[in-house]
């Protein structure tokens, strides 16, 4: 699995050698081709955990989970693997194409009040963060259960000042950016 990425994505990064798979350069030494290793994040999908079940005996060790991403809502089952997730995380899930192969919490930053979107960014607590041009913005219905309804950029500027808002952001040091607005 891959994404393509332009340069200007790539602007502020810092790689290192783990981040480059290959290098291709012209004779005058700049870059014409280049391949990273998974330093955007940008081809993976981002989600909440509704429900997560793991079972493990002498044996065996099994999972079943359901998340919503872009608003629907995906259930699977794991043989062999069992993901350390539970209902109301935020995650990075990845897939080999075909099945879930990791899920991953992201960071989270909290704030209230004072929460702006202004463009790609969002800022919260007198710090600015780019967005996602993906992210995905979900109301949470009651403070103790998992449930979330995907809502739009304008319902969230009606309501952020009501509730506490957090932002769920991958590995931001190397690009990463706010994937998932949740107002709780």
């Amino acid at each position: 699995v891959f994404a393509s990425v332009y340069p200007q994505r790539l602007d502020g990064i810092t790689l290192s050698d783990t981040n480059i798979l290959y290098v291709e350069k012209t004779s005058d030494g700049k870059i014409k081709s280049l391949i990273l290793n998974d330093v955007t994040g940008d081809m993976h999908t981002y989600g909440i955990v509704t429900k997560a079940t793991s079972n493990s005996d002498d044996r065996t060790i099994s999972g079943s989970y359901e998340y919503i991403t872009k608003g629907n809502t995906v259930s699977f089952s794991t043989n062999g693997t069992a993901y350390s997730v539970e209902a109301g995380q935020v995650v990075r899930i990845e897939s080999d194409g075909r099945s879930v192969v990791s899920m991953t919490p992201l960071a989270e930053i909290t704030g209230r009040g004072n929460v702006e979107i202004s463009g790609a960014y969002v800022d919260i607590g007198g710090k600015s963060y780019q967005m996602s041009d993906k992210v995905e913005i979900y109301l949470k219905k009651t403070p103790d259960s998992a449930v979330f309804n995907m809502i739009t950029q304008d319902e969230f500027e009606e309501l952020k000042d009501e509730y506490q808002v957090a932002l769920y952001t991958y590995d931001s040091s190397v690009g990463g950016r706010v994937r998932i607005i949740v107002l709780s």
